[in-house]
């Protein structure tokens, strides 16, 4: 009996110290359960915190997306007015070809007619010239004519005055 006490005394220790070690491992566990459950309150802290990190970009991104369309329309109205100025530079570019076409039919109009008038201008210059020329011809030789008559006449009157001085002495 002994005997079979001492064994179970003997299963007794063993099972208390199976016991022990079961606590021990049933501590070391609870711990790692409390570590894991910080870990898990830990991991949804950064998951609440990735998620207003997500809803925050999906902000960002809802206004960058409404600024894309905004710059888009805004290149749109672009490029509308670069074709509206393409079409009005386009008609400015016919406007000038047609005011060039018309400046250059111009020009030659008042060529000609300034060459013709310029003509008419210059021959009527020369025949002035020629006129004048003859009239001062016709001038000296009136003088000439004129100073003959007057050196006839002085002389005439000097054989006059002579004449009449020689009757007078006689008188």
């Amino acid at each position: 009996m002994e005997d079979v006490l001492g064994q179970i005394l003997s299963c007794v220790q063993d099972i208390k110290a199976g016991q022990e070690r079961m606590e021990k491992r049933l501590t070391a566990l609870e711990q790692r359960v409390v570590s894991l459950e910080n870990c898990i309150i830990s991991l949804e802290k950064r998951v609440v915190s990735l998620e207003e990190r997500v809803v925050s970009l999906e902000e960002r991104v809802v206004s960058l997306e409404k600024r894309v369309v905004s710059l888009e329309e805004r290149v749109i109205s672009l490029e509308e007015r670069v074709v509206s100025l393409e079409a009005g530079q386009k008609d400015l570019q016919g406007d000038i070809q047609e005011l060039t076409r018309r400046v250059d039919k111009l020009e030659l109009r008042l060529e000609n007619q300034i060459t013709e008038k310029i003509r008419a201008l210059f021959d009527g210059y020369s025949l002035r010239g020629d006129q004048i020329l003859k009239l001062q011809q016709q001038m000296h030789e009136r003088l000439l004519a004129i100073a003959e008559d007057v050196n006839f006449l002085v002389g005439r009157s000097a054989r006059h005055d002579m004449a009449i001085l020689k009757l007078e002495q006689r008188i």
